[in-house]
């Protein structure tokens, strides 16, 4: 499922990539945007975390000629006075929208992360701001295909991030892999169009140009146990026999039940010539009958 969410066989609207201290999750971020250039006519990030040149360090040329990089680092505060750099008490749609291209007809945003706005907006804008992000549109006639972000977990608390994940697709949240050849494990959360969620979890490496690869599920322990249940055969260590050899099931399959119906019991009822009914009624002793007419006292 993983691999079918970065390649974009399986829709999603707005995506969010949980990590941690433990995990960082910006090379997975970069394999979006490494699928999305192929998809879409230019991926805009805005970088949060770190200065553009550091986030665009490693990707390769012909994925960094469909990659638009907005500041958003240097200056958020608007101390020194950039007017290029994203400033956290500016609406990040009305930030974009002075970038992005209208000769373009797809595009896909990216945010690394959102954990900056989050520290400097409420949550209720952050949650608002993904859903404008998708279901509007940012320039007339542009289509935009997805939304990804990051959020830094080990930064907030608990009912914030609940309600962002309300609002995405795509839940990824990100873990260590106890194989050192893995690059993580993601737990993946899926909201179908249809109403359908998928849960599941996979570990998968990524290459140096940010691909891919060895995408499988990882199994936990309680899926391990049910798999180990299902093996066993409660009738091997008993000191009696519970099954049955091919004699003897024959055999059971030959006895005639008292109530079933079968075809020789069918045949006799079919059969049998019918006679005429009677019927005989003996009246009790404690039967009580009013002989008196009831509609005596009627003046009629």
């Amino acid at each position: 499922m993983l691999k079918s969410i970065v390649t974009g066989k399986e829709a999603s609207a707005t995506l969010i990539i949980k990590d941690s201290i433990d995990v960082n999750g910006r090379s997975l971020l970069k394999a979006f945007i490494t699928t999305l250039s192929r998809r879409v006519d230019m991926v805009y990030a805005v970088c949060l975390d770190c200065t553009v040149e550091r986030f665009a360090k490693g990707i390769p040329l012909d994925v960094a000629a469909r990659l638009h990089c907005l500041d958003g680092y240097t200056d958020p505060l608007g101390w020194n006075g950039q007017s290029d750099c994203f400033q956290y008490n500016e609406d990040l749609v009305e930030f974009l929208q002075k970038y992005i291209e209208k000769s373009h007809s797809k595009i896909a945003i990216v945010i690394d992360s959102l954990s900056k706005v989050l520290q400097h907006q409420t949550i209720t804008y952050v949650c608002r701001l993904l859903h404008r992000l998708q279901s509007e549109s940012l320039v007339s006639g542009i289509e935009c295909v997805q939304v990804v972000a990051m959020v830094h977990t080990d930064l907030h608390e608990a009912p914030s991030l609940n309600l962002i994940e309300h609002v995405c697709s795509t839940i990824l949240t990100l873990t260590q892999s106890q194989n050192p050849q893995h690059t993580g494990v993601c737990s993946l959360l899926h909201k179908k169009s249809s109403g359908k969620v998928w849960r599941t979890m996979e570990s998968f490496t990524l290459t140096d140009t940010f691909e891919l690869e060895d995408v499988t599920e990882v199994k936990t322990a309680v899926q391990r146990k049910s798999e180990s249940d299902d093996t066993v055969d409660p009738a091997a260590n008993l000191t009696f026999n519970l099954s049955l050899n091919e004699k003897e099931r024959k055999a059971r399959n030959q006895v005639k039940l008292p109530y079933m119906y079968d075809q020789t019991r069918k045949t006799a009822a079919l059969s049998t010539t019918g006679g005429q009914g009677k019927i005989f009624y003996q009246p009790d002793d404690a039967d009580d009958f009013d002989e008196e007419d009831p509609d005596d006292d009627l003046d009629i």
